[in-house]
């Protein structure tokens, strides 16, 4: 039941909202989209996400669904987890520090886009995968 502006970059942006990381492809774009915010406010329950609960983001009229499939810790300087997942073309990732109150680590929360305005996101792009004959 978190409400936060996504606003784009992680640097004073993060001090009114969540940020957008910089170099990561837009909300419901195809690749790994990266929002950050700080375990102190925006995030300070990020940790309490399970797997299966939605993460709804809306930019101007279309509403986007994420559901949320894993989380996990690493170090500050694993910048891998912006990259691109394999086998997963419309992802969402989340980061926080972690533990509350200190930046040793990251917490890091996956979702998959599971629906655009009541669509699969293959149906919203019109993406038809079926052969040509």
């Amino acid at each position: 039941n978190v409400s936060q502006n996504v606003l784009e970059g992680t640097q004073r942006q993060m001090r009114y909202g969540v940020g957008h990381v910089s170099g990561t492809v837009g909300i419901g774009e195809k690749g790994n989209c990266a929002i950050a915010g700080h375990n102190t406010t925006s995030f300070r329950y990020l940790n309490k996400l399970k797997v299966g609960d939605s993460v709804v983001l809306k930019a101007n009229d279309t509403v986007f669904t994420y559901s949320v499939y894993d989380s996990f810790t690493v170090l500050p300087d694993e910048t891998w987890v912006l990259n691109d997942i394999d086998g997963e073309d419309y992802s969402l990732t989340l980061i926080t520090c972690t533990p509350y109150l200190v930046s040793s680590h990251r917490l890091i929360v996956r979702a998959r886009l599971t629906d655009i305005n009541g669509m699969t996101p293959s149906e919203y792009y019109n993406v038809n995968t079926s052969v040509i004959e």
